[in-house]
């Protein structure tokens, strides 16, 4: 589904729904962390009242937050890969 068909949806208030695999590279969602956490979060930041959205801060530290679990998961050298997620604007100056 293209962005536009989304954006049009959302403003008459109908959500796509979770999609099982990720085109065009056809790998299932989940394998690329589209997981029921990160699909509530997307959720919430489609809530027709602000006010119940999550701010710009909260999603970056979520995906902050996923990133180093993706990192700890793996085998890399998490000195060298963390993000740091008490700080958005660090991780936004890091990846700048």
């Amino acid at each position: 589904m293209h962005d536009y068909v989304v954006s049009l949806q959302v403003i008459r208030g109908q959500r796509p729904s979770r999609p099982l695999i990720c085109e065009p590279w056809n790998i299932a969602c989940q394998d690329l962390g589209l997981d029921d956490e990160t699909w509530a979060v997307i959720d919430k930041c489609w809530n027709h009242e602000p006010e119940k959205r999550p701010v710009a801060k909260e999603v970056v530290a979520f995906l902050c937050e996923k990133l180093n679990e993706s990192h700890s998961n793996s085998q890399l050298d998490k000195s060298h890969n963390k993000v740091e997620t008490s700080s958005p604007s660090s991780f936004l100056e890091s990846i700048q």
